[in-house]
């Protein structure tokens, strides 16, 4: 770069510092406000009734949503081939009757409810769907780090799951 088309003192500051005064009061800020009554609503591409054309709303929290799903069912079979048993009555029916096949359509037809209720609730109160959807994720988290952490016992200790 050469020394002329460097900016100016000025310039540079201005690069540097841009600085955007306040909107004057009563002036619309550019986001929603709290007594807008279409505050929570989605984007308008995204509200309605959910079809094949709309994307979903959440896709990341899907994303980590049914990633954990896959990783509790995995982390369940290595459990129980280690000796444990499932904690959850239904699922331990499930397991019981339905084996490595039975177990997967039951957690994931689970998954898929929780998705479209999330999209549900999103498509009439967008930041309460996305709450919703990060409770089930953070939900997904607690039987994946229980059994992680039973593993990593009966590794170390060579101990029994529980």
């Amino acid at each position: 770069m050469s020394r002329e088309s460097d900016p100016s003192p000025e310039q540079a500051s201005t690069l540097v510092y841009l600085r955007v005064p306040p909107p004057p009061p009563g002036a619309d800020a550019g986001g929603p406000r709290a007594d807008d009554p279409t505050a929570d609503l989605p984007p308008p591409g995204l509200r309605g009734a959910w079809s094949l054309r709309h994307p979903v709303l959440y896709p990341w929290v899907y994303i980590w949503f049914v990633f954990l799903a896959a990783l509790d069912i995995i982390c369940t079979w290595k459990i129980i081939s280690l000796g444990g048993s499932e904690a959850n009555w239904l699922a331990d029916l499930v397991i019981r009757h339905g084996g490595v096949v039975g177990t997967s359509a039951y957690k994931f037809g689970l998954t898929v409810v929780i998705i479209l209720v999330c999209e549900y609730v999103g498509r009439r109160r967008y930041t309460t769907g996305r709450r919703l959807a990060k409770t089930a994720v953070l939900i997904t988290c607690i039987p994946v780090v229980v059994a992680l952490v039973q593993m990593i016992a009966v590794l170390r200790h060579g101990t029994e799951p529980h």
